[in-house]
């Protein structure tokens, strides 16, 4: 369930600016986090081990954080509320699965 959720947040993300009209910052960003995401989607336990994947969820939650806050400040909220939306959707997958 984690890992299909999780391509969903990646695809929102790689979609998710041009529906809004965010501006060429906001869509680098999240096309480059939204492969990012993707990729771990499909990296199954065989190719990447689970403490692994989940220093890497962390990782992203900082890096689309960041980001949404960072396009916010530059003038670019659209942008941002896609970052921080996905953040947030990352972050409640890691606490979901560490409550197991």
């Amino acid at each position: 369930m984690h890992s299909a959720l999780e391509l969903l947040g990646g695809l929102t993300l790689l979609a998710g600016p041009f529906l809004v009209g965010a501006g060429p910052a906001a869509l680098v960003a999240s096309f480059s986090l939204g492969a990012v995401v993707v990729g771990l989607a499909f990296a199954g336990p065989d190719s990447l081990p689970i403490a692994a994947h989940q220093s890497f969820d962390l990782m992203l939650v900082a890096a689309l954080g960041a980001g949404g806050v960072g396009l916010a400040l530059a003038g670019d909220p659209a942008g941002g509320l896609v970052l921080a939306a996905a953040g947030a959707l990352e972050l409640t997958l890691i606490t979901r699965a560490g409550a197991r």
